[in-house]
């Protein structure tokens, strides 16, 4: 996909994130990781807040990282949702 010329690509959340991440920063391209669908719908919000963090404070040195949630099921508590959302505007070292 990096010799297609595509400037953002999508990790899905079965891939090997260690591989892709070190590709896209090798070749300066920006990425987007999804979190398993599951568990967002599944996770307590503070569970889905502290993995999110995570995720984002380990891309936070890619260019114009993006986190996604993939498609959630429905049903989703929105309050999981908030949580990536707040994860990504949090201060997680990035």
């Amino acid at each position: 996909m990096l010799e297609t010329g595509a400037n953002n690509l999508l990790c899905d959340f079965t891939a090997d994130w260690p591989a892709w991440s070190s590709r896209c920063r090798e070749q300066g391209r920006s990425v987007r990781r999804n979190m398993s669908p599951q568990f967002v719908a599944s996770a307590t919000p503070d569970e889905v807040f502290e993995t999110a963090g995570q995720m984002v404070a380990e891309g936070a040195d890619l260019p114009g990282f993006i986190i996604g949630t993939a498609v959630v099921p429905y049903g989703t508590p929105t309050a999981n949702l908030l949580a990536v959302r707040s994860a990504c505007t949090a201060d997680n070292g990035g």
